[in-house]
């Protein structure tokens, strides 16, 4: 039954975060991987409005799916950096080209759940806490 809910919940917190906008294409891991390079372009001051407008997306969609699963599909370490989270995701990425025509959210949840896995009670706590804001016993 726990293991069904929280299956249910990852289903529906992707396909929720997924809601990009009506008529454009999902992002994918090929997404990402564009701005992860876009990253770095801008870092060394160099790039165009078209790169920082991808650097706001990507740090936008990391930041949204770091905060939405992080204690419940995750757990990160105590002040882990946002170059910390983008190098894990970068690696991932880098090891499973397989899968770079997933969606961008997915990855992301997958490359923090592999890299940094939910403990048992950590798992245990945030169906509690779901369970508790829905008002059910």
């Amino acid at each position: 039954m726990k293991k069904k809910l929280l299956i249910a919940l990852l289903i529906t917190f992707l396909l929720g975060s997924s809601a990009y906008c009506e008529g454009l294409k999902q992002p994918t891991g090929m997404d990402l991987l564009r701005w992860i390079r876009t990253d770095r372009v801008l870092d060394n001051d160099k790039g165009s409005y078209e790169d920082i407008y991808d650097r706001g997306s990507f740090s936008g969609r990391i930041s949204m799916v770091f905060t939405c699963g992080e204690n419940h599909f995750f757990s990160t370490p105590d002040r882990m950096t946002t170059s910390q989270v983008i190098a894990t995701i970068r690696q991932y990425l880098s090891d499973h080209p397989e899968r770079l025509d997933m969606d961008a959210n997915l990855l992301i949840v997958e490359s923090l759940m592999k890299a940094y896995p939910l403990s048992k009670e950590g798992a245990l706590k945030s169906i509690a806490g779901i369970k508790t804001r829905a008002g059910v016993h």
